[in-house]
């Protein structure tokens, strides 16, 4: 399971896959960022053109214009049995939203983007995805016109929805997405010296013993590592081992002695 920031990532959905229909190709930017938080926050597997058959074009809010507005796309969510609302409070609610973990769908004028990325390549009203993943000041933004999700300056995005309507135009899934919990490995080298640490009351590691692993590398899955202070000497990361020869024991981690996260 791919995670960000502990959060899951769904595989992202371009409105251009070849097997997404003609329409979709065409105007279904906000449909296929539906597509994109469902299957991020709510574990579905859907593309666009299955949330796009969800509402009938005379259902539409403007069925003259091509693609959808956010009361289109909640008809559709509450279709699919998707907890899904359009949002209020500007910026600041789009920022309260990722706050809380949640995935959002924000519409703006695609021509902010730099034409140096793939969102560059078309200039008009658009609609992306939004995860609540963070690098700095980045977000993450699953735009179905792009082959793949990227990141984006929180700046680039707010201008990118003034731009097409100051007071901000945007959709919450009102599930957060799932944080999976992580799970851990420990990986003992063939004969590597293993360091078992005894505790405190307070968790600082008060002594050690040693052992000698065998002649075959092995695994056991393990609590994620720590780094804990000594009583009389320094410092060392360990991890409780919560199967097999050493379970119940905090290992050292170092030398031959490895931790992965699953």
């Amino acid at each position: 399971m791919t995670t960000l920031n502990g959060y899951y990532v769904a595989p992202h959905r371009s409105q251009y896959a070849p097997t997404e229909s003609a329409v979709t190709h065409k105007a279904g930017c906000t449909w296929t960022s539906g597509a994109n938080g469902a299957n991020t926050a709510n574990g579905k597997a859907l593309d666009g053109d299955a949330v796009h058959a969800k509402v009938a074009n005379s259902e539409e809010s403007n069925p003259a214009l091509p693609g959808w507005s956010l009361q289109d796309l909640d008809l559709a969510m509450a279709r699919l049995g998707v907890p899904f609302a359009v949002g209020q409070g500007g910026w600041a609610g789009v920022r309260a939203a990722r706050a809380k973990g949640q995935y959002v769908v924000l519409q703006g004028d695609s021509d902010q983007f730099g034409n140096a990325t793939c969102s560059g390549a078309y200039d008009g009203n658009h609609a992306i995805g939004v995860h609540p993943a963070n690098d700095g000041m980045r977000w993450r933004i699953n735009d179905p016109i792009c082959p793949a999700a990227r990141w984006e300056d929180e700046a680039v995005l707010k201008r990118y929805a003034v731009k097409l309507d100051p007071d901000i135009l945007f959709g919450v899934f009102t599930t957060p997405v799932p944080r999976p919990v992580a799970r851990y490995s420990m990986h003992f080298a063939a004969r590597a010296t293993v360091y078992i640490a005894t505790l405190t009351t307070t968790g600082k590691i008060a002594s050690w013993t040693t052992d000698r692993w065998g002649s075959t590398a092995s695994s056991a899955p393990c609590a994620k590592p720590v780094k804990r202070a000594g009583v009389s000497s320094g410092s060392a990361i360990t991890a409780l081992v919560k199967k097999g020869a050493y379970q119940g024991k905090h290992v050292r981690v170092g030398g031959g002695v490895t931790v992965t996260e699953a």
